[in-house]
């Protein structure tokens, strides 16, 4: 199992995700663009995007000593029209088509807005880790 993108819960939740994750981070790019053509927030904009240092070749522990921890949390109700509408795009032939694994993006998307579903029901904050 390689790494992968993940939902994150604060407080930990009984939520399990049961994707891997390694489709959405594989496609991350493809992603956040299609997200952008469908005018909603893109999905790494739930992600850790903190500027990596110009020349930094260290590993991710000297990173995070470097800026410091990551503290920042989501709504779960502010990310689902972004994995709604990147699901209803997905579901649509001409767009699946561009995509190497179509079916299994949209198992990984689907399990992400149900993890997002549940946690605002319970009023948790999440944010998405490669993991």
């Amino acid at each position: 199992m390689g790494l992968g993108i993940w939902p994150v819960f604060k407080p930990k939740t009984g939520i399990h995700p049961q994707l891997d994750g390694k489709l959405l981070l594989d496609e991350s790019e493809s992603l956040d663009r299609l997200s952008s053509m469908l005018g909603v927030k893109t999905m790494t904009s739930f992600a850790d995007n903190r500027e990596v240092p110009a020349g930094f070749d260290g590993d991710d522990d000297a990173l995070e000593s470097l800026l410091g921890p990551w503290e920042e949390w989501f709504d779960p109700g502010n990310a689902l029209p972004t994995f709604m509408a990147l699901i209803a795009a997905l579901e649509r032939p001409e767009v699946a088509a561009e995509f190497e694994d179509a079916d299994g993006l949209l198992y990984e998307l689907r399990d992400v807005e149900r993890c997002l579903l549940l946690a605002s029901q319970t009023g948790a904050q999440f944010r998405l880790e490669v993991l």
